[in-house]
């Protein structure tokens, strides 16, 4: 019996909390090794991450039909949810254990057409990290390294949670940026 999508079991897994004790550097790493199981949205778009460094990330999505419009064009919006993942990745490689953020404003500008195969690359750069505000920017280019798109974001920094737990909770870790 063919399930509606909508009835599926959820693909993927939330973050486990145990290990919000570590740095977001620390925490992306776990997705690269294998550690942590994947978020949903890998699983609904194919978009997933390929590298993490201080200040830096960067992700690929293939471009599929499955996210284009009925007359095969892939829309600034699928563009921006592979750009939303370079964006926050970027200020969350410098935020210490236990400090959670989101996206407050995100702003894509397409330079050209996404090509109708193949895949986009997202590399997303840290503009600034601050107490409370993360600033950062992505280039998308397509395979070829054609600029598809310039994004930047502005992400709201919380404070750290008093909710970690040790013994993976530390807070030693300064943000940088000032």
């Amino acid at each position: 019996m063919d399930l509606a999508i909508w009835e599926e079991p959820v693909h993927g897994s939330v973050f486990p909390p145990e290990l919000f004790g570590l740095s977001g550097l620390e925490q992306l790493r776990l997705f690269l090794n294998a550690k942590a199981a994947p978020p949903p949205i890998e699983y609904l778009t194919g978009m997933r991450p390929t590298e993490f460094g201080a200040g830096t990330a960067t992700f690929t999505m293939p471009i599929t039909g499955w996210l284009q419009t009925p007359q095969g064009i892939t829309t600034a919006g699928v563009v921006a949810i592979l750009a939303d993942g370079p964006l926050g990745c970027a200020i969350q490689t410098t935020l210490p254990p236990a400090t959670g953020y989101t996206t407050a404003e995100l702003s894509i500008n397409m330079v050209r057409p996404v090509p109708g195969t193949g895949q986009l690359i997202a590399r997303g750069r840290l503009a600034h990290c601050g107490g409370q505000l993360g600033l950062s920017e992505t280039f998308v280019t397509d395979e070829a390294g054609r600029l598809i798109a310039h994004g930047t974001s502005r992400c709201v920094i919380f404070p750290p949670s008093s909710g970690c737990t040790q013994p993976t909770c530390r807070r030693d870790s300064p943000r940088t940026g000032g």
